[in-house]
């Protein structure tokens, strides 16, 4: 069938052959010989088992009518023995029974019957060995591919840790920034606070207008962020004025040429522009003293070129200081107020937003943003409250300023204040960290 095929073995196959007769054993000792393989040979099962534990074989060619042990059960003997050597049954009966005792029991690749075509054999060797080599080449290669999934696993887990410490390093260090955006804040409106007292708290006040209208307007969050912001720091550029000009009316609105003033929408951007989060804000800071018509300061911006956020701050501003003439610039109260805000439409405003201030009237305050005042006893005081007023003594000195996060040690001088009737109770507290409210926005916006 394969006459003229070259049947070397360049694999160093072991061959092991087992017949009682000696002539047969001499017949397929010198016909795989010459193919190359290394041959070994035994003529009943006891020499077999002792070859086998010599030198396991890679192919084993059994007959199966020997005296003391069949072929069969030595191969299956041999396959406990020696399981990845492949086992041929040599039978010169055509036995059903012995063909399928040997497929149960010894696990055959193939029966042949004697006398046998000696290329048949040849071919049927080489056959079976290439198998066997594929078979391991197979397993070898999934046991390669097990033990490097297993190696892929513990790389996606060790990955996994790695991944889940960064992120909570990342977490604990936004937390921090978040907490150092908060500190800022405060800090800027506590240095206004220092100054005059009304002027940060009508900042607070002319920020939840301003946050009011931006959502009235369904800007986006981020947007809305630095509206909210920029308006609580519109006029942080007045800690640098001479004492006078922080209880001055904004000259924009009375036509007067006070250069400081005038400088401070310029200083404020300034002082905030080096951190980054709030240079959008510091856009708004800029330009909340432009006018609709062009006449404003310090650009001279005029219409749609103004930032919406500016002109947001404008409308809130002048309503804030319409409802309690703090600065002197109308007073006139909730009645009058929208009436004169609608007189400055398209010269001093944006018609549209002042119309839509007016006409909705956003009911936004401190306590819809978290920061409402709480009146309470110094003696209910408690650990990481939040003081919503500066609080002062009976000689008027500032004892602890709007801001200060309390701790025990604060609490436990304070209540020594109120027994020495140094001060008198209660206090105001904000139910919420206002700024860190507005800073727990802070790590969703500007990532």
């Amino acid at each position: 069938m394969v006459a003229g095929l070259e049947m070397a073995t360049t694999r160093n196959d072991r061959l092991l052959l087992v017949d009682d007769e000696q002539s047969v054993l001499s017949a397929l000792r010198r016909l795989f010989r010459r193919d190359g393989y290394e041959v070994a040979t035994a003529a009943n099962a006891a020499a077999a088992l002792a070859q086998i534990a010599r030198r396991p074989p890679h192919l084993i060619i059994c007959d199966q009518r020997m005296p003391g042990m069949s072929g069969v059960k030595l191969l299956a003997q041999l396959k406990r023995r020696c399981p990845d050597a492949v086992r041929i049954l040599l039978t010169a009966y055509a036995d059903a029974d012995a063909a399928v005792a040997a497929i149960n029991e010894g696990r055959i690749y193939r029966f042949i019957h004697k006398p046998w075509n000696d290329d048949e054999l040849r071919a049927t060797v080489k056959e079976a060995l290439e198998q066997r080599h594929f078979e391991q080449e197979d397993q070898a290669l999934t046991e390669k591919v097990a033990e490097q999934n297993a190696e892929l696993r513990g790389l996606s887990a060790e990955l996994e840790e790695r991944v889940r410490k960064r992120t909570e390093q990342l977490r604990d260090r936004e937390h921090e920034l978040e907490g150092g955006f908060a500190e800022g804040v405060r800090c800027l409106v506590g240095l206004l606070e220092l100054r005059d007292g009304e002027l940060a708290a009508h900042s607070k006040r002319v920020s939840a207008w301003s946050r009011g209208l931006a959502d009235q307007l369904g800007m986006p969050e981020d947007a809305a962020f630095d509206v909210e912001i920029g308006s609580l720091l519109h006029d942080v550029g007045k800690i640098g004025l001479p004492g006078s000009g922080l209880t001055k009316a904004p000259r924009r609105l009375l036509g007067g040429k006070d250069e400081y003033l005038r400088r401070h929408p310029v200083d404020g951007q300034a002082i905030i522009h080096m951190v980054t989060a709030l240079r959008m804000a510091g856009f708004i800071v800029r330009h909340h003293h432009e006018r609709w018509d062009g006449q404003g300061y310090p650009d001279g911006r005029r219409g749609i070129a103004i930032p919406i956020g500016a002109r947001i701050v404008a409308i809130a501003d002048a309503y804030d200081h319409g409802l309690r003439g703090s600065t002197g610039l109308f007073g006139m109260g909730e009645r009058h107020t929208p009436t004169r805000l609608r007189k400055g439409r398209g010269s001093l405003y944006d018609p549209e937003l002042v119309d839509l201030f007016v006409e909705t009237r956003p009911a936004t305050t401190m306590a819809e943003h978290g920061v409402a005042e709480v009146r309470i006893p110094v003696r209910k005081l408690s650990p990481n409250m939040v003081l919503a007023r500066n609080l002062y003594d009976r000689r008027g000195r500032l004892v602890s300023p709007e801001g200060q996060v309390l701790q025990l040690t604060h609490i436990e001088q304070l209540q020594k204040l109120v027994r020495a009737e140094t001060i008198a109770g209660p206090v105001y507290v904000y139910e919420r960290d206002p700024y860190a409210v507005a800073a727990g926005r802070i790590g969703k916006l500007r990532r």
